[in-house]
């Protein structure tokens, strides 16, 4: 009975060390994290997942998003009005892709009331990925960009 007993043990523990081994390889996080698909994302006071082609106005540029990819594609825009209670230019609610192409902005210059005020230019729960040949000019109260992680590649913020 004894020795059933210290086959069993011995078992477990190889089990749990092949699992020690395998996180310390991996990572926790490739094992567990598939990334967060937002439910909203707000740009320019529009939430644009409500939109039917997922394209707004912003400026005479445009904000478009891809669904497959969780990709916003800012073209030359100009955001102006902030996301209701959150004070944003654009606010997501889980990780998002940003592509900046052209000359875009975020900017609460010409927003006259204290209540319109951009405080935070781009709100990210989640990740956050900023890529595209683009310039980005943040202009707003208190902060650029706030996200749980920022990763930034070939695009340039100002």
């Amino acid at each position: 009975m004894m020795k059933k007993y210290r086959e069993f043990n011995t078992k477990i523990l190889s089990f749990v060390l092949s699992l020690v081994m395998l996180f310390s390889m991996t990572g926790m996080n490739t094992v567990f994290a598939a990334g967060t698909i937002p439910t909203k994302i707000w740009v320019n006071g529009t939430d644009i997942l409500q939109d039917s082609d997922k394209t707004l106005e912003c400026g005479n540029g445009t904000a478009v998003y891809e669904e497959s990819s969780n990709t916003l594609t800012l073209n030359a825009s100009v955001i102006d009005t902030v996301y209701q209670n959150e004070s944003t230019g654009i606010f997501a609610d889980g990780d998002l892709n940003i592509v900046v192409k052209g000359d875009c902005y975020i900017t609460e210059d010409g927003l006259d009331s204290y209540l319109s005020t951009i405080g935070i230019g781009i709100c990210v729960t989640g990740s956050l990925n900023i890529s595209g040949g683009g310039r980005l000019t943040i202009n707003v109260k208190d902060a650029g960009v706030q996200a749980n992680n920022i990763s930034l590649a070939d695009a340039k913020i100002s």
